[in-house]
């Protein structure tokens, strides 16, 4: 699936839809257009901030602003602060499940996966892990390795670099 952006192959993009309880990337759709342009597998994740918004503040933000399709990549829950309990990322995760008719991805930091997420209790969600330089020490299927990748065809903005892993590949990941 693998499709190639200038000289650099693209297999899948996740991209950033909604955060807390009323942002929606203002990019987004702009964003999604440009991915099945290419034909490249995307997805939309959510962007947790449990600050500013109620779990179901986020939960009714992000499907009320993203559509999954079949052949997109399922949803994915965005943990990057401390303080989330698992509980939260059940019902989050559960609330999206019902709704999509899918499981959706849970991504967290090293640090933050080893405080916040039990893998025991999210053991049917994929695990995503960003841990830069170095292997997780967390089972994890997709593991962000880089925030400051380069693809020139897109300009000077970074973004962050990933790779399947545990032998996942993209169509597995792919909405039936």
């Amino acid at each position: 699936i693998s499709k190639q952006i200038g000289i650099i192959p693209i297999s899948f993009v996740f991209l950033k839809a909604t955060e807390g309880k009323e942002f929606v990337d203002a990019e987004y759709a702009k964003h999604c257009e440009w991915a099945e342009r290419y034909g490249i597998p995307h997805g939309a994740y959510h962007f947790f901030n449990q600050r500013y918004a109620t779990l179901q503040e986020q939960i009714d933000n992000f499907i009320s602003h993203v559509e999954v399709n079949k052949g997109d990549l399922p949803p994915v829950l965005d943990i990057e602060q401390f303080g989330v309990s698992t509980d939260s990322l059940l019902m989050w995760s559960d609330a999206v499940e019902k709704h999509y008719g899918v499981k959706p991805i849970v991504y967290a930091n090293e640090r933050i996966a080893k405080i916040h997420v039990d893998n025991g209790k999210l053991k049917d969600n994929i695990l995503w892990h960003a841990r830069y330089g170095r292997a997780p020490t967390r089972s994890f299927h997709i593991h962000q390795y880089s925030e400051s990748g380069h693809i020139p065809a897109i300009g000077k903005h970074e973004v962050d670099l990933d790779t399947l892993s545990m032998g996942m590949t993209v169509e597995q990941l792919l909405l039936p």
